[in-house]
């Protein structure tokens, strides 16, 4: 009895002990949770996990590579760990996020990899920027009940019959318009080198005028008086305007009416600049000499005045210019008996110079 007691009280202290420091059921592996081989762990910071689980997939390109070791909540956020497999090797620039496998399917981990030659390695972490979660199934749900119960479907088919009340007959109009619109479209995109070019000196005359800003202020106001003034003088300019405007008619009307005697001037002055044409080559041998004799004038005539001699020889063949008879010749006629000597002696020496004396 004695001895049943010792064998009782033992296995109550070994249950005691066992039930001290054994492990629960919650400290078990969950099937299916765990990465065969070799792993390292990789940290991923969530605004909003979801509804993800521990042991949840974690795939790259599709392929699962990893499980989730933990979640757990930490200033606001959710820290998800992630056990890798040692094998694949995934860039630093990566992001990772949460989506569905399918419609209702499991919550997984989905890493985006980035293009980085460094590689994440034990203990590196995703920050929060570069996690994202997917819409829910619940989400899209709601919006799909949202659209259907409160939306504007009603207003789109309302705007897709007027659409067809539009085109209804002009099939062929909107045909060519859509043809135009796709030759302007290739048309700008095979002058997008120009357009380009010309945004460029856009840009370079925008900073050149940006540059010189203070200059165009002080133009700006230099010019304001001289606005001013021809604010002020706004009437006498249009007055200005008006005249030019009478002018402008009186001088159609004298050039219509002197139409007809100026072609024939014109007409008239065609076989003079003619003439004229014609003689061009004997005329600048005419003006070299004008101005060979200029020269020697003015080496010649230093001033305004140029005394002059001439001697004037005359026979008396050259005097019997006026009819008379010649210097000294008498008359060989008989002279009048009534007096015909007086008649001889009043003659004039030169007949004509008569005409001298009486305008003296």
């Amino acid at each position: 009895m004695r001895r049943s007691m010792m064998r009782l009280l033992a296995l109550l202290l070994v249950a005691a002990g066992l039930a001290g420091c054994g492990t629960g059921y919650k400290d078990l592996p969950l099937p299916g949770s765990g990465v065969g081989g070799d792993t390292y762990h990789v940290d991923a910071v969530f605004g909003q996990a979801l509804n993800l689980s521990q042991g949840a997939q974690v795939k790259v390109n599709g392929v699962s590579v990893g499980r989730v070791a933990s979640v757990e909540a930490e200033d606001w956020e959710a820290r998800v760990t992630m056990e890798i497999k040692e094998s694949v090797e995934i860039p630093d620039d990566s992001a990772v996020r949460l989506r569905y496998d399918t419609p209702l399917g499991e919550l997984i981990v989905q890493v985006i990899p980035g293009t980085s030659r460094r590689h994440l390695a034990d203990g590196d972490q995703f920050p929060v920027h570069r996690t994202t979660t997917a819409p829910s199934v619940e989400d899209a749900l709601a919006a799909a009940s949202t659209l259907i119960n409160g939306g504007r479907l009603g207003e789109l088919q309302v705007i897709a019959e007027e659409l067809n009340t539009t085109f209804n007959g002009r099939e062929h109009k909107i045909r060519a318009s859509l043809r135009q619109v796709t030759s302007f479209l290739r048309e700008a995109n095979a002058s997008r080198e120009d357009i380009t070019r010309t945004l460029v000196s856009l840009r370079d005359v925008a900073r050149v005028l940006a540059s010189r800003r203070s200059t165009i202020r002080r133009a700006l106001r230099e010019v304001g008086p001289a606005v001013e003034t021809l604010g002020k003088d706004t009437d006498k300019i249009v007055a200005l305007l008006a005249g030019a405007e009478g002018l402008a008619r009186t001088a159609k009307r004298l050039a219509l009416r002197a139409d007809d005697p100026l072609l024939r001037i014109l007409q008239q002055l065609g076989p003079v600049a003619d003439a004229v044409l014609s003689t061009r080559s004997q005329l600048r041998a005419g003006l070299d000499s004008l101005v060979a004799v200029a020269q020697q004038l003015e080496l010649t005539v230093p001033s305004e005045t140029l005394p002059l001699r001439a001697l004037l020889h005359l026979d008396e063949t050259q005097l019997n210019f006026l009819g008379g008879a010649a210097l000294g010749q008498r008359s060989t006629d008989a002279p009048d008996e009534s007096g015909g000597q007086d008649a001889a002696e009043d003659q004039p020496l030169l007949p004509g110079l008569d005409l001298l004396e009486e305008h003296r």
